[in-house]
Protein backbone atom coordinates (compact mmCIF):
# COMPACT_ATOMS: atom_id res chain seq x y z
CA UNK A 1 0.00 0.00 0.00
CA UNK A 2 1.38 3.35 -0.70
CA UNK A 3 1.46 5.72 2.20
CA UNK A 4 1.78 9.26 2.19
CA UNK A 5 4.88 11.00 2.89
CA UNK A 6 4.66 13.17 6.22
CA UNK A 7 6.58 16.13 4.92
CA UNK A 8 5.32 19.42 4.27
CA UNK A 9 7.12 21.47 1.85
CA UNK A 10 5.09 23.18 -0.54
CA UNK A 11 4.89 22.83 -4.44
CA UNK A 12 4.75 26.04 -6.59
CA UNK A 13 0.86 25.98 -6.66
CA UNK A 14 0.77 26.46 -2.96
CA UNK A 15 -0.48 23.18 -1.99
CA UNK A 16 1.14 21.10 0.27
CA UNK A 17 2.95 17.78 -1.28
CA UNK A 18 0.94 15.62 1.26
CA UNK A 19 -2.34 17.34 -0.07
CA UNK A 20 -1.46 17.05 -4.10
CA UNK A 21 0.05 13.08 -3.47
CA UNK A 22 -3.95 12.59 -1.93
CA UNK A 23 -5.71 14.23 -4.45
CA UNK A 24 -4.21 12.29 -7.24
CA UNK A 25 -4.04 8.67 -5.36
CA UNK A 26 -8.12 9.09 -5.06
CA UNK A 27 -7.94 9.97 -8.98
CA UNK A 28 -6.03 7.10 -9.61
CA UNK A 29 -8.95 4.77 -7.20
CA UNK A 30 -5.82 3.89 -5.14
CA UNK A 31 -6.49 2.87 -1.41
CA UNK A 32 -5.44 4.93 1.46
CA UNK A 33 -4.21 4.76 4.60
CA UNK A 34 -5.52 3.95 8.03
CA UNK A 35 -4.22 7.30 9.48
CA UNK A 36 -5.93 9.17 6.67
CA UNK A 37 -9.30 8.49 8.27
CA UNK A 38 -8.95 10.14 11.20
CA UNK A 39 -10.40 13.57 10.09
CA UNK A 40 -14.01 11.48 8.00
CA UNK A 41 -16.77 12.76 8.99
CA UNK A 42 -20.32 11.36 8.76
CA UNK A 43 -23.38 13.97 8.37
CA UNK A 44 -26.80 13.84 7.12
CA UNK A 45 -27.26 15.56 3.95
CA UNK A 46 -30.88 15.66 3.26
CA UNK A 47 -33.88 14.42 5.65
CA UNK A 48 -37.11 14.47 3.50
CA UNK A 49 -40.03 13.30 4.26
CA UNK A 50 -39.91 10.04 1.48
CA UNK A 51 -36.46 9.90 1.60
CA UNK A 52 -33.47 11.02 3.53
CA UNK A 53 -29.47 10.95 2.01
CA UNK A 54 -26.43 10.44 4.47
CA UNK A 55 -23.21 11.18 3.24
CA UNK A 56 -19.45 10.47 4.51
CA UNK A 57 -16.86 13.41 3.57
CA UNK A 58 -13.36 15.05 4.74
CA UNK A 59 -11.71 18.59 3.81
CA UNK A 60 -8.88 18.22 1.90
CA UNK A 61 -7.40 21.57 2.04
CA UNK A 62 -10.89 23.81 1.22
CA UNK A 63 -12.62 20.98 -1.09
CA UNK A 64 -15.58 18.99 0.67
CA UNK A 65 -14.70 15.82 -0.78
CA UNK A 66 -17.88 13.43 -0.33
CA UNK A 67 -16.20 9.64 -0.10
CA UNK A 68 -19.81 7.96 0.70
CA UNK A 69 -23.34 8.12 0.55
CA UNK A 70 -26.37 6.16 2.01
CA UNK A 71 -29.90 6.33 1.12
CA UNK A 72 -32.89 5.84 3.26
CA UNK A 73 -36.48 5.74 1.91
CA UNK A 74 -39.01 6.26 4.70
CA UNK A 75 -42.10 3.37 4.66
CA UNK A 76 -44.70 3.11 6.87
CA UNK A 77 -43.71 0.77 9.43
CA UNK A 78 -39.59 0.76 9.34
CA UNK A 79 -36.98 3.03 7.66
CA UNK A 80 -35.12 0.62 4.24
CA UNK A 81 -31.78 1.32 3.45
CA UNK A 82 -32.15 1.54 -0.63
CA UNK A 83 -28.45 2.47 -1.50
CA UNK A 84 -24.86 2.70 -0.06
CA UNK A 85 -21.92 3.92 -2.31
CA UNK A 86 -18.33 4.00 -0.66
CA UNK A 87 -15.21 5.18 -2.93
CA UNK A 88 -13.21 2.42 -4.15
CA UNK A 89 -10.14 3.53 -2.40
CA UNK A 90 -11.81 3.87 0.85
CA UNK A 91 -13.64 0.72 1.15
CA UNK A 92 -13.01 -2.20 3.76
CA UNK A 93 -12.12 0.65 6.06
CA UNK A 94 -15.05 0.48 8.21
CA UNK A 95 -16.61 3.97 7.03
CA UNK A 96 -20.02 2.35 5.74
CA UNK A 97 -20.70 0.47 9.14
CA UNK A 98 -20.20 4.23 10.02
CA UNK A 99 -22.67 5.79 8.00
CA UNK A 100 -25.05 2.52 8.90
CA UNK A 101 -24.87 3.85 12.91
CA UNK A 102 -25.96 7.24 11.29
CA UNK A 103 -28.50 6.07 9.89
CA UNK A 104 -30.10 3.41 12.62
CA UNK A 105 -30.00 6.76 15.29
CA UNK A 106 -31.78 8.72 11.90
CA UNK A 107 -34.45 6.24 11.76
CA UNK A 108 -34.98 6.14 15.42
CA UNK A 109 -35.68 10.21 15.47
CA UNK A 110 -38.18 9.13 13.38
CA UNK A 111 -39.71 6.47 15.46
CA UNK A 112 -38.66 3.70 13.30
CA UNK A 113 -36.57 0.89 12.78
CA UNK A 114 -33.61 0.10 10.67
CA UNK A 115 -34.06 -2.17 7.72
CA UNK A 116 -32.33 -3.68 4.51
CA UNK A 117 -34.29 -3.31 1.05
CA UNK A 118 -35.15 -6.73 -0.39
CA UNK A 119 -32.84 -6.58 -3.32
CA UNK A 120 -29.34 -6.39 -1.37
CA UNK A 121 -25.69 -6.58 -3.18
CA UNK A 122 -23.00 -8.77 -1.68
CA UNK A 123 -21.24 -6.27 0.82
CA UNK A 124 -24.82 -5.53 2.22
CA UNK A 125 -25.65 -8.53 2.45
CA UNK A 126 -22.87 -9.51 4.57
CA UNK A 127 -23.15 -6.54 6.72
CA UNK A 128 -26.58 -7.36 8.01
CA UNK A 129 -25.56 -11.37 8.21
CA UNK A 130 -23.13 -9.98 10.53
CA UNK A 131 -25.38 -7.99 12.57
CA UNK A 132 -27.45 -11.32 12.77
CA UNK A 133 -24.91 -13.32 14.14
CA UNK A 134 -24.08 -10.14 16.76
CA UNK A 135 -27.30 -10.17 17.83
CA UNK A 136 -28.62 -6.66 16.75
CA UNK A 137 -30.67 -7.84 14.10
CA UNK A 138 -33.05 -10.19 12.52
CA UNK A 139 -33.90 -12.11 9.71
CA UNK A 140 -37.65 -11.47 8.19
CA UNK A 141 -37.50 -14.67 6.11
CA UNK A 142 -40.16 -15.07 3.77
CA UNK A 143 -42.36 -18.18 5.19
CA UNK A 144 -44.89 -20.29 4.19
CA UNK A 145 -46.89 -17.88 2.00
CA UNK A 146 -44.44 -17.11 -0.22
CA UNK A 147 -46.40 -17.96 -3.64
CA UNK A 148 -43.92 -20.97 -4.22
CA UNK A 149 -40.58 -19.20 -2.95
CA UNK A 150 -38.22 -20.51 -1.05
CA UNK A 151 -39.55 -19.89 2.44
CA UNK A 152 -36.06 -20.13 4.16
CA UNK A 153 -35.11 -17.16 1.64
CA UNK A 154 -34.32 -13.99 3.65
CA UNK A 155 -36.79 -11.66 2.74
CA UNK A 156 -35.49 -8.74 4.39
CA UNK A 157 -33.22 -7.68 7.68
CA UNK A 158 -33.90 -5.80 10.53
CA UNK A 159 -32.05 -3.76 13.20
CA UNK A 160 -33.04 -4.13 17.03
CA UNK A 161 -34.81 -1.25 18.29
CA UNK A 162 -34.02 0.84 20.27
CA UNK A 163 -30.94 0.94 17.69
CA UNK A 164 -27.35 -0.32 19.63
CA UNK A 165 -24.82 2.31 20.25
CA UNK A 166 -22.29 0.06 17.78
CA UNK A 167 -22.47 -1.93 14.86
CA UNK A 168 -19.10 -2.84 14.38
CA UNK A 169 -18.11 -6.27 13.95
CA UNK A 170 -17.62 -8.65 17.42
CA UNK A 171 -14.33 -8.26 19.18
CA UNK A 172 -12.17 -11.36 18.64
CA UNK A 173 -9.13 -11.96 21.22
CA UNK A 174 -6.10 -12.64 19.46
CA UNK A 175 -2.91 -13.89 21.55
CA UNK A 176 -0.75 -13.00 19.29
CA UNK A 177 -0.09 -12.08 15.23
CA UNK A 178 1.76 -15.13 13.80
CA UNK A 179 1.78 -18.87 13.88
CA UNK A 180 3.43 -20.50 16.95
CA UNK A 181 6.96 -22.92 16.62
CA UNK A 182 4.12 -25.41 17.45
CA UNK A 183 2.09 -24.42 13.93
CA UNK A 184 -0.92 -23.81 15.87
CA UNK A 185 -3.05 -21.27 14.19
CA UNK A 186 -2.48 -17.59 15.78
CA UNK A 187 -4.79 -15.05 13.83
CA UNK A 188 -9.01 -14.75 13.57
CA UNK A 189 -8.61 -15.30 9.66
CA UNK A 190 -6.89 -18.55 9.72
CA UNK A 191 -9.08 -19.88 12.76
CA UNK A 192 -12.02 -19.21 10.54
CA UNK A 193 -10.57 -20.83 7.33
CA UNK A 194 -9.97 -23.74 9.43
CA UNK A 195 -13.30 -23.81 11.09
CA UNK A 196 -14.74 -23.94 7.30
CA UNK A 197 -12.70 -26.97 6.41
CA UNK A 198 -13.92 -28.57 9.94
CA UNK A 199 -10.46 -28.68 11.82
CA UNK A 200 -10.33 -28.01 15.22
CA UNK A 201 -9.62 -24.48 16.71
CA UNK A 202 -6.66 -23.18 18.86
CA UNK A 203 -7.99 -22.08 22.42
CA UNK A 204 -5.13 -20.16 22.77
CA UNK A 205 -6.73 -17.21 20.43
CA UNK A 206 -9.51 -16.75 23.47
CA UNK A 207 -10.00 -15.30 26.39
CA UNK A 208 -12.11 -17.93 27.54
CA UNK A 209 -14.15 -21.49 26.60
CA UNK A 210 -17.10 -19.87 26.85
CA UNK A 211 -16.00 -16.57 24.66
CA UNK A 212 -14.69 -19.30 22.06
CA UNK A 213 -17.82 -21.23 21.66
CA UNK A 214 -19.99 -18.42 21.45
CA UNK A 215 -17.79 -16.75 18.49
CA UNK A 216 -18.45 -20.55 16.98
CA UNK A 217 -22.21 -20.14 17.52
CA UNK A 218 -22.63 -16.80 15.75
CA UNK A 219 -19.97 -17.50 13.10
CA UNK A 220 -22.19 -20.54 11.81
CA UNK A 221 -25.02 -18.29 11.94
CA UNK A 222 -23.20 -15.44 9.97
CA UNK A 223 -21.65 -17.98 7.43
CA UNK A 224 -25.12 -19.54 6.30
CA UNK A 225 -26.59 -16.57 5.79
CA UNK A 226 -23.60 -14.44 3.89
CA UNK A 227 -22.12 -18.09 2.06
CA UNK A 228 -23.97 -16.53 -1.09
CA UNK A 229 -22.76 -12.84 -0.49
CA UNK A 230 -18.85 -14.08 -0.15
CA UNK A 231 -18.72 -15.62 -3.13
CA UNK A 232 -15.51 -14.48 -5.37
CA UNK A 233 -16.09 -11.03 -7.43
CA UNK A 234 -17.17 -11.80 -10.95
CA UNK A 235 -16.12 -9.64 -14.45
CA UNK A 236 -18.95 -7.21 -15.10
CA UNK A 237 -20.32 -9.03 -18.21
CA UNK A 238 -21.16 -5.68 -19.68
CA UNK A 239 -18.45 -4.28 -22.18
CA UNK A 240 -16.41 -1.27 -21.46
CA UNK A 241 -17.54 0.28 -24.88
CA UNK A 242 -20.87 -0.36 -23.74
CA UNK A 243 -20.91 0.96 -20.22
CA UNK A 244 -19.05 4.26 -21.83
CA UNK A 245 -21.85 4.66 -24.97
CA UNK A 246 -24.40 4.57 -21.96
CA UNK A 247 -23.19 6.31 -18.86
CA UNK A 248 -24.89 8.96 -17.27
CA UNK A 249 -23.72 12.20 -17.85
CA UNK A 250 -23.62 15.47 -16.10
CA UNK A 251 -27.02 17.59 -16.27
CA UNK A 252 -28.34 18.53 -19.51
CA UNK A 253 -25.60 16.25 -21.17
CA UNK A 254 -28.41 13.36 -21.89
CA UNK A 255 -28.83 11.83 -25.60
CA UNK A 256 -30.13 9.52 -27.19
CA UNK A 257 -28.45 6.40 -28.46
CA UNK A 258 -28.54 3.46 -30.78
CA UNK A 259 -28.20 0.12 -29.87
CA UNK A 260 -27.13 -2.81 -32.17
CA UNK A 261 -29.05 -5.85 -31.45
CA UNK A 262 -25.97 -7.99 -29.21
CA UNK A 263 -26.42 -4.75 -26.82
CA UNK A 264 -29.64 -4.56 -26.63
CA UNK A 265 -29.86 -8.75 -24.99
CA UNK A 266 -26.85 -7.40 -22.82
CA UNK A 267 -28.43 -4.83 -21.08
CA UNK A 268 -31.88 -6.75 -20.53
CA UNK A 269 -29.29 -10.04 -19.34
CA UNK A 270 -27.24 -7.66 -17.06
CA UNK A 271 -27.71 -4.15 -17.52
CA UNK A 272 -29.09 -1.51 -15.34
CA UNK A 273 -32.68 -0.42 -17.15
CA UNK A 274 -36.15 1.53 -16.92
CA UNK A 275 -38.96 1.27 -19.15
CA UNK A 276 -41.04 4.56 -18.50
CA UNK A 277 -43.91 6.61 -20.91
CA UNK A 278 -45.67 9.72 -20.69
CA UNK A 279 -48.73 7.95 -22.92
CA UNK A 280 -52.00 8.23 -21.59
CA UNK A 281 -52.95 6.66 -18.56
CA UNK A 282 -56.33 4.35 -19.51
CA UNK A 283 -57.72 4.94 -15.22
CA UNK A 284 -56.99 8.43 -14.95
CA UNK A 285 -59.94 10.90 -15.31
CA UNK A 286 -57.91 13.63 -15.97
CA UNK A 287 -55.48 11.63 -18.85
CA UNK A 288 -58.77 10.36 -20.33
CA UNK A 289 -59.31 13.90 -21.35
CA UNK A 290 -55.76 14.65 -22.93
CA UNK A 291 -56.04 15.34 -26.41
CA UNK A 292 -53.23 13.81 -28.63
CA UNK A 293 -51.09 16.72 -28.60
CA UNK A 294 -50.97 17.36 -25.20
CA UNK A 295 -50.02 13.90 -25.32
CA UNK A 296 -47.05 14.38 -27.72
CA UNK A 297 -46.44 17.24 -25.88
CA UNK A 298 -46.17 15.18 -22.59
CA UNK A 299 -43.40 12.65 -24.46
CA UNK A 300 -41.42 15.94 -25.57
CA UNK A 301 -41.00 17.00 -21.94
CA UNK A 302 -40.35 13.20 -20.59
CA UNK A 303 -37.61 13.47 -23.39
CA UNK A 304 -36.06 16.73 -21.84
CA UNK A 305 -36.32 15.82 -18.79
CA UNK A 306 -34.21 12.78 -19.58
CA UNK A 307 -31.81 15.27 -21.50
CA UNK A 308 -31.50 17.24 -18.39
CA UNK A 309 -30.86 14.19 -15.77
CA UNK A 310 -27.93 13.15 -18.39
CA UNK A 311 -29.60 9.90 -19.09
CA UNK A 312 -28.87 7.88 -22.43
CA UNK A 313 -32.04 6.82 -23.88
CA UNK A 314 -33.67 5.11 -26.68
CA UNK A 315 -36.72 5.34 -28.14
CA UNK A 316 -39.24 2.23 -28.68
CA UNK A 317 -42.96 1.38 -28.66
CA UNK A 318 -44.95 -0.44 -26.84
CA UNK A 319 -48.08 -2.78 -27.63
CA UNK A 320 -50.61 -3.22 -25.31
CA UNK A 321 -53.93 -2.79 -25.75
CA UNK A 322 -52.91 0.30 -27.95
CA UNK A 323 -50.17 1.23 -29.78
CA UNK A 324 -48.12 3.87 -27.26
CA UNK A 325 -44.90 5.45 -28.05
CA UNK A 326 -42.51 5.32 -25.02
CA UNK A 327 -39.03 5.17 -23.74
CA UNK A 328 -36.16 2.49 -22.63
CA UNK A 329 -33.76 4.29 -20.57
CA UNK A 330 -30.48 2.86 -20.26
CA UNK A 331 -29.21 3.51 -16.70
CA UNK A 332 -25.69 3.54 -15.25
CA UNK A 333 -25.62 4.59 -11.60
CA UNK A 334 -28.86 6.18 -11.36
CA UNK A 335 -31.06 6.49 -8.49
CA UNK A 336 -34.09 3.93 -8.97
CA UNK A 337 -36.05 6.64 -7.07
CA UNK A 338 -35.88 9.07 -9.56
CA UNK A 339 -37.58 6.40 -12.26
CA UNK A 340 -40.18 6.12 -10.02
CA UNK A 341 -40.50 10.03 -9.30
CA UNK A 342 -40.85 10.50 -13.45
CA UNK A 343 -43.40 7.99 -13.61
CA UNK A 344 -45.35 10.16 -11.08
CA UNK A 345 -45.19 13.36 -12.49
CA UNK A 346 -46.18 11.64 -15.80
CA UNK A 347 -49.48 9.65 -14.43
CA UNK A 348 -48.39 6.54 -15.17
CA UNK A 349 -49.62 3.36 -13.62
CA UNK A 350 -46.34 1.73 -13.33
CA UNK A 351 -42.47 1.82 -14.29
CA UNK A 352 -40.59 -0.61 -14.68
CA UNK A 353 -36.85 -1.05 -13.38
CA UNK A 354 -34.20 -3.48 -14.30
CA UNK A 355 -30.70 -4.83 -13.03
CA UNK A 356 -29.07 -7.64 -13.69
CA UNK A 357 -31.82 -9.79 -15.43
CA UNK A 358 -34.19 -8.92 -12.46
CA UNK A 359 -37.17 -6.28 -12.96
CA UNK A 360 -39.93 -4.77 -11.00
CA UNK A 361 -42.68 -3.39 -12.05
CA UNK A 362 -43.66 -0.51 -9.77
CA UNK A 363 -47.02 0.93 -9.26
CA UNK A 364 -46.60 4.49 -8.55
CA UNK A 365 -50.62 5.72 -9.34
CA UNK A 366 -53.77 3.75 -7.96
CA UNK A 367 -54.71 1.22 -5.33
CA UNK A 368 -51.67 -0.17 -5.89
CA UNK A 369 -48.93 2.25 -5.58
CA UNK A 370 -45.91 1.67 -3.21
CA UNK A 371 -45.71 -1.77 -4.47
CA UNK A 372 -44.12 -3.84 -7.22
CA UNK A 373 -44.45 -6.69 -8.76
CA UNK A 374 -41.05 -8.41 -9.31
CA UNK A 375 -40.13 -10.77 -12.26
CA UNK A 376 -36.51 -12.41 -14.06
CA UNK A 377 -35.45 -12.72 -17.10
CA UNK A 378 -37.37 -11.79 -20.79
CA UNK A 379 -38.46 -13.43 -24.23
CA UNK A 380 -38.47 -13.01 -27.62
CA UNK A 381 -41.49 -12.23 -29.16
CA UNK A 382 -42.22 -13.56 -32.85
CA UNK A 383 -43.23 -11.42 -35.76
CA UNK A 384 -46.67 -12.90 -36.03
CA UNK A 385 -47.99 -11.76 -32.28
CA UNK A 386 -49.92 -8.79 -32.71
CA UNK A 387 -49.79 -7.28 -28.80
CA UNK A 388 -48.07 -7.10 -25.84
CA UNK A 389 -44.59 -6.83 -26.25
CA UNK A 390 -41.98 -3.66 -26.82
CA UNK A 391 -40.07 -2.95 -30.23
CA UNK A 392 -37.20 -1.40 -30.00
CA UNK A 393 -35.43 -0.38 -33.58
CA UNK A 394 -31.56 -1.34 -33.78
CA UNK A 395 -28.27 0.36 -35.36
CA UNK A 396 -28.74 -2.03 -37.85
CA UNK A 397 -32.14 -1.29 -38.67
CA UNK A 398 -33.62 -4.43 -36.96
CA UNK A 399 -36.56 -4.61 -35.28
CA UNK A 400 -36.00 -6.45 -31.92
CA UNK A 401 -39.20 -7.21 -30.10
CA UNK A 402 -39.08 -8.23 -26.44
CA UNK A 403 -41.40 -9.08 -23.42
CA UNK A 404 -40.44 -9.15 -19.86
CA UNK A 405 -41.33 -12.18 -17.70
CA UNK A 406 -43.42 -11.25 -14.46
CA UNK A 407 -45.47 -13.48 -12.29
CA UNK A 408 -49.04 -11.81 -12.96
CA UNK A 409 -50.85 -14.28 -10.85
CA UNK A 410 -48.72 -12.49 -7.82
CA UNK A 411 -51.10 -9.61 -9.06
CA UNK A 412 -54.01 -10.49 -8.22
CA UNK A 413 -52.98 -12.33 -4.90
CA UNK A 414 -51.78 -8.84 -3.95
CA UNK A 415 -55.31 -7.15 -3.92
CA UNK A 416 -56.26 -9.55 -1.17
CA UNK A 417 -52.98 -9.80 1.25
CA UNK A 418 -49.38 -7.94 0.85
CA UNK A 419 -46.97 -10.91 -0.56
CA UNK A 420 -43.52 -11.07 -0.51
CA UNK A 421 -42.66 -8.80 -3.40
CA UNK A 422 -44.72 -5.86 -1.58
CA UNK A 423 -42.93 -2.53 -0.47
CA UNK A 424 -46.40 -2.11 2.13
CA UNK A 425 -44.74 -3.94 4.56
CA UNK A 426 -46.74 -4.50 7.80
Amino acid sequence: MVRVRAHTRRTKGGKTAQVRQYQRRMRDGQKVAQAELTDVKVEVAFDGKQSSKIELFRWVGMRRVVLGALTVDWGKSRAIVSRVDVNVGFKRKGLATRMYEAAAKLAAEHGLPLSSDQSRFPGAESFWAKQVAAGRAKAILVGQNSFNLDPNMVRYYLLNYPPPDSLKALTRVRAHPRRTKSGKVSNVRQFERRFKEGQPSNLGLWSSEKARDEYQKHFVEAHKLSEKASAPKRKSPIPRALTHKIRRLGAGQGREVKLSTSEVKVILNSGKYALISAGRNPDDVKDKALTDEQINARHRQLREDLVAGGYAYTGVVGHYGEEEQSFLVMVHEAERADIIKMGTKYHQESVIYGEGGHQQLIYTEGESVGTYLAGEGWREIPGAQEDYYTELTTAEGQKVRFSLNFDWDMKRKLKKAIGWYSRRDA
